[in-house]
């Protein structure tokens, strides 16, 4: 392979196989391309969120505001904020980690990690 050839190829993947190495070269482009094909919509996001909203009954949809703490804008106590996350985690098949929690306090935030995350679907 010369030097023209390998210009384009910016990722290197190797593959272990018991008792051999192999080492594939892999455009980059293309998983950038990939990956943002995945990517959710936020649009799309807030639809499924606000499904979910409906069905808890916190308040009336109307009402509630993405990017409100959850305890003063939403009204809502950590155990209904858990359940309400929970239910989102497995709406989109996902598993936010634990250290997350204590962090984020709104629907927005939570819809941002979602955003970038090209493994939820």
């Amino acid at each position: 392979m010369n030097e023209k050839d390998t210009k384009w190829l910016n990722a290197t993947f190797t593959i272990y196989i018991p008792q051999m190495r192999y080492e594939v070269l892999v455009p980059h482009e293309r998983i950038q391309d990939e990956r943002e094909d995945s990517l959710l919509d936020r649009t799309e996001i807030h639809a499924r969120i606000y499904n979910l909203l409906r069905q808890f009954d916190f308040k009336p949809l109307e009402e509630i505001d993405f990017d409100a703490d959850y305890e003063k804008g939403l009204g809502l106590d950590s155990l209904e904020w858990t359940a309400l996350i929970t239910s989102i985690e497995h709406e989109f098949h996902t598993v936010f980690e634990d250290k997350l929690y204590e962090h984020l306090r709104t629907i927005n935030d939570y819809v941002s990690i979602i955003e970038k995350d090209f493994t939820c679907f």
